[in-house]
């Protein structure tokens, strides 16, 4: 049954017209969205692997445009998902990593956030998102949320004992209990493609 306005009845198509019309408006100050690390990667993959990053890291810029592909053939394969924990830079570049973050509204976003780490381009137009992605994206990037995570992340980065970016941690669940592996910094994905292997709790063809 359609809405009754006085006496007469809201056509559902009106009621739909007016809700595509305030989505983009649930950015304002009064509607708060959530946000969280971006990933990519099924929430039923058998391993987890957090990439401690830096918005300013050359070495993190070399990796996630020569060596991310062999870990996201992986996660297309169902094995693995992958959490970006940026940690939170030096006050000149927050705003940089800030929209880094903000970039996971969009459908592409891993290739966006590469192409900004490698080129230094700035992030699209808005007129890419549509309604709510658009709504949070602008949310996003205004919010304190993301600079808090960023900071969260960086005193894990810390109790992790990392003293550089990339580092990786490798988790799997196992009869119940979380193993866990630390990568600081290393050369080559094929490590955390091995390790997977040697946890013995998936098994999936690799190239070497």
């Amino acid at each position: 049954m359609n809405p009754v306005f006085g006496k007469h009845p809201i056509p559902r198509r009106w009621l739909l017209l007016l809700l595509l019309v305030a989505l983009p408006l649930l950015a304002d100050d009064g509607y708060r969205f959530t946000f969280d690390n971006p990933s990519v990667g099924s929430a039923d993959a058998p391993f987890v692997i957090e990439y401690f990053s830096a918005v300013d890291c050359s070495p993190c810029r070399f990796f996630e445009s020569n060596h991310l592909q062999q870990l996201l053939d992986q996660v297309d394969q169902g094995s693995v998902r992958i959490v970006f924990r940026d940690i939170a830079p030096a006050t000149p570049s927050l705003h940089d990593a800030i929209r880094l973050f903000c970039l996971q509204e969009f459908p592409d976003f891993l290739s966006r956030r590469i192409a900004e780490k490698r080129l230094g381009q700035a992030a699209p137009p808005l007129p890419d998102l549509r309604n709510k992605a658009r709504a949070r994206y602008s949310s996003c990037l205004k919010d304190v949320q993301p600079a808090q995570i960023m900071t969260h992340n960086r005193e894990a980065f810390d109790r992790l004992g990392f003293v550089g970016t990339p580092s990786f941690t490798l988790s799997a669940r196992h009869y119940g209990a979380v193993i866990t592996r630390r990568f600081a910094r290393p050369t080559d994905p094929q490590q955390l493609i091995d390790a997977m292997h040697d946890m013995g709790v998936a098994r999936f063809t690799t190239q070497k």
